[in-house]
């Protein structure tokens, strides 16, 4: 079975998917307001873990059950919220939990890749985006998150997959985040799955308690490159299983990733597999060379960079088409004065660009 590829409409805005109140409540919202996409999203995985894994509907359900009692014991408001989704969208709760575990489920293939980047202009205005580069199959269930929690804690926007809790975005208090997939063949199901990290990072009030709360952790499930940025600061994490490293910005405020450890020692202990993207360095080389080149960005700056095809369909706008892989939006937020904007589709060619400032 092949993950049959679509045609997209990026005319239009992705749905902006609103929940506030307890965890249970706001994945009830999310669930209901989202049925149609939730629905979409499992559909799209059960063809996607088929076709690059060999892993049948059933066998994903059996690995995700493993990540409960963990996560039940050490993180109850996650589980809740994940619960509220199943019961909006009228699925089953594991299938909500594959969804949040997906990229610890197939280690062999790791399910998306992307170029990000950091940097402070000219006009002191510190900038944080990435192109999200996945399956076409998956596109008519992207949605806008937005949470309001009654936990005191900031109101987040982000951009996932519905039925995901955790992704790239920023919140109201002026922390953002974007990520690459990384291929490692570690794993650890005690430690906190890479997009359930991912909202707990956006869950912190800045950029140095979020890498407070990164110290205190021995690592994560499964192997990711984060990238945080607020108003005062930015850095990279690399982690895995079998520890992490920050990467500060350089004497530009150049941050940049692709989908490789850089860190040599986290590439060595969490046994990363080389060369899974044999672009991946070129695409780090190239957005590296470009953005120290460049004083003045912007939203759409950053998006004429991020639209660079001298690689071919596998360059930082990715064109694979058919079944392959392609760039399906890209996210620029100024962690300075909090706008945000997402491109629906590549970012050099036509389609709606949204305003996503908190």
């Amino acid at each position: 079975m092949t993950v049959q590829p679509i045609v997209y409409d990026v005319s239009k805005p992705f749905p902006v998917i609103r929940c506030t109140g307890s965890a249970r409540e706001r994945g009830r919202q999310h669930g209901q307001q989202a049925k149609t996409q939730v629905h979409g999203s499992i559909n799209a995985y059960k063809s996607i873990f088929l076709d690059l894994a060999g892993l049948s509907w059933d066998d994903v359900l059996q690995k995700a059950a493993t990540f409960e009692a963990p996560l039940r014991s050490q993180h109850p408001d996650l589980v809740e919220e994940m619960e509220g989704v199943a019961d909006g969208a009228g699925v089953d709760f594991v299938s909500i939990l594959a969804l949040n575990v997906r990229s610890e489920i197939s280690l062999a293939e790791p399910l998306d890749g992307c170029t990000s980047l950091s940097r402070v202009s000219s006009d002191g205005s510190r900038y944080i985006a990435q192109n999200w580069d996945w399956k076409t199959a998956i596109f008519p269930s992207i949605i806008v998150l937005h949470i309001e929690p009654d936990d005191g804690s900031p109101t987040i926007q982000m951009m996932t997959e519905a039925g995901i809790i955790g992704k790239m975005g920023h919140n109201a208090s002026g922390v953002c985040l974007v990520m690459n997939a990384i291929k490692a063949k570690s794993l650890n199901r005690k430690l906190l799955p890479i997009h359930l990290l991912m909202r707990r990072i956006l869950q912190q009030s800045n950029a140095a308690a979020a890498r407070q709360y990164l110290e205190s952790l021995p690592g994560c499930a499964a192997s990711v490159h984060l990238m945080v940025a607020d108003k005062e600061t930015a850095f990279t994490l690399e982690t895995s299983p079998k520890g992490f490293t920050f990467i500060e910005p350089d004497e530009n405020t150049v941050l940049c990733h692709t989908n490789h450890f850089i860190d040599a020692d986290v590439h060595r202990k969490s046994n990363e597999v080389n060369d899974w993207l044999a672009d991946s360095p070129v695409r780090l080389a190239k957005i590296r060379d470009t953005l120290a080149q460049t004083p003045d960005i912007s939203h759409e700056r950053i998006r004429e960079l991020l639209s660079d095809r001298s690689n071919g369909p596998r360059s930082i706008c990715r064109h694979e088409g058919g079944t392959g892989i392609d760039t399906l939006f890209t996210i620029t937020m100024n962690a300075t004065d909090g706008s945000a904007q997402v491109k629906v589709g590549k970012p050099d060619e036509a389609g709606f660009v949204m305003d996503l400032t908190l």
